[in-house]
């Protein structure tokens, strides 16, 4: 049965009625499925990675629409950049830069101030691919009203590692002098640091959370979609921003 988006929230003449219910600051997305969207309708696997891109693009026009001021995408895990077949991961690779020089230009990501970050293991990236990244941030740092994240390659676990690493190295040069480690200092040497954790993770095709934002998903409200993401559409979104705004966020409490 095909689900139908409450009458009170559908929009009416253009107007995203949504605005006016309680929305998520920050909305992660594990953007699963691409590969096997492909199988399924008998395409080249970097087929559903370009389909999973468009719906990226799309996806970021809904945020802008609904003033959502961050989102955070799980672009690349350091598991896929080891276990995927060459091939396959040379064209995801060049999908993603192409995507980040794309948004360098992009009048959308100037003219709504958008910030473009990416996050991660930004050394095991080819040259091509970390010049493209580097040109994305330098022509998006000066903008503060709007964040878009691109976790690649991004591991949970290995960005927790890594911040132990520099915590113990930054104390044996003398650069911390605080003898405790508070979860503020710790979330200072996380690749996410200076934003708010997600209040929203939505993850397509899978019921997990694959080594996605380990600590700062500790609260956030978790939507697992059995679609795939090529498949993904604004009524999900929407649904799903309508579920958000009625449930109540207790932090453990």
């Amino acid at each position: 049965m095909k689900t139908r988006i409450p009458v009170h929230i559908r929009e009416k003449r253009g107007n995203p009625s949504l605005n006016s219910y309680k929305l998520p600051r920050h909305i992660a997305v594990v953007p699963d499925g691409n590969r096997r969207w492909a199988r399924q309708k008998g395409l080249k696997p970097w087929e559903g990675h370009d389909a999973g891109a468009k719906v990226i693009e799309k996806f970021l026009d809904w945020c802008l629409k609904y003033n959502i001021p961050m989102i955070s995408f799980y672009a690349l895990s350091m598991d896929n950049l080891k276990k995927r077949s060459k091939k396959e991961v040379k064209y995801i690779v060049t999908i993603l830069k192409n995507e980040l020089n794309r948004l360098a230009e992009d009048e959308r990501i100037h003219n709504n101030q958008v910030k473009v970050k990416v996050l991660g293991d930004l050394k095991s990236l080819p040259k091509d691919v970390k010049k493209a990244a580097d040109y994305v941030t330098r022509k998006t740092k000066k903008y503060n009203k709007r964040t878009l994240n691109f976790l690649m390659p991004y591991g949970g676990r290995y960005e927790i590692i890594r911040a132990i690493e520099n915590i113990i190295s930054d104390k044996k040069k003398g650069k911390l002098k605080s003898k405790k480690i508070s979860k503020e200092l710790f979330e200072k040497y996380l690749f996410t640091h200076g934003g708010p954790d997600p209040d929203l993770v939505i993850r397509t095709g899978e019921k997990r959370m694959s080594d996605f934002m380990i600590w700062q998903t500790a609260y956030s409200e978790i939507f697992f979609i059995e679609k795939y993401w090529p498949d993904f559409n604004l009524n999900d979104l929407k649904l799903i921003l309508w579920e958000y705004s009625r449930r109540e966020k207790r932090f453990g409490e």
